[in-house]
């Protein structure tokens, strides 16, 4: 004869509940301050902004200004909140 196996205790809410997913990952576990000086590419689609395509496309047309600091593009803040405001 078989035995039976026990019953699995109930999970609780806790166990059952899956990580809190991340739409896009930044740097950081923080969302960016909207009031910065300048954002990585990435950190544009946290705040509201265009995906990396249409960012990198912005950029190549001069409607977004950036600088680099080392390999890293960097978006100018102002330029960013004018484009959002719809001043571009």
């Amino acid at each position: 004869m078989h035995q039976r196996r026990p019953k699995p205790s109930p999970l609780t809410v806790e166990e059952t509940a899956s990580p809190p997913a991340r739409l896009h990952r930044t740097h950081d576990r923080h969302a960016p301050n909207p009031h910065a000086l300048g954002y990585r590419v990435r950190e544009l689609r946290a705040l509201g902004g265009p995906g990396l395509t249409k960012t990198y496309e912005l950029i190549k047309t001069g409607r977004l200004q950036t600088t680099k600091i080392g390999a890293t593009t960097i978006v100018i803040g102002d330029s960013f909140r004018r484009l959002m405001r719809g001043e571009n």
